[in-house]
């Protein structure tokens, strides 16, 4: 699996595990992601989700290398078109852009590390923001 779920009392850690790609999401892994967030909203114990990235990337986005990704009803990354019924916070370390940067800004509150960095670095590439960062990013942080 590409992403740990891990119950830690009332705290439910995401940790996307693909630290040979910055830990970009894959089709497989948008899939893992959506199974986690199902898990957390269906657990009546774990009370907050946090979505990290492991070895100190939260996450570099979409695999550009895959390529692989679909366009389902909870968002090419696996979870950022749907709604939990818990708060939710990311936990960011490293670089947090691209895609990364709209599973951030998915989550209810945002952590960062002072080692965060964060950006929308596709748009050089031609890669849109799809999974509502043009949306939440505005509303966050203002025009």
């Amino acid at each position: 699996m590409s992403v740990e779920y891990d119950r830690r009392g009332p705290v439910a850690v995401s940790t996307i595990d693909r630290p040979d790609r910055r830990n970009a999401v894959d089709d497989a892994t948008a899939r893992d992601l959506d199974d986690a967030w199902d898990r957390f909203d269906e657990d009546d114990d774990a009370l907050v989700g946090v979505l990290t990235g492991s070895e100190g990337t939260f996450s570099a986005g979409a695999d550009l290398e895959a390529m692989n990704l679909e366009d389902r009803p909870e968002g090419w990354l696996g979870f950022t078109r749907r709604r939990v019924s818990k708060p939710t916070v990311a936990a960011v370390k490293g670089h947090c852009v691209a895609g990364g940067l709209e599973m951030a800004l998915w989550c209810d509150l945002r952590v960062a590390s002072e080692s965060a960095t964060f950006g929308c670095f596709e748009r050089r590439f031609g890669v849109p923001l799809v999974d509502g960062g043009t949306h939440r990013l505005p509303h966050i942080v203002g025009p």
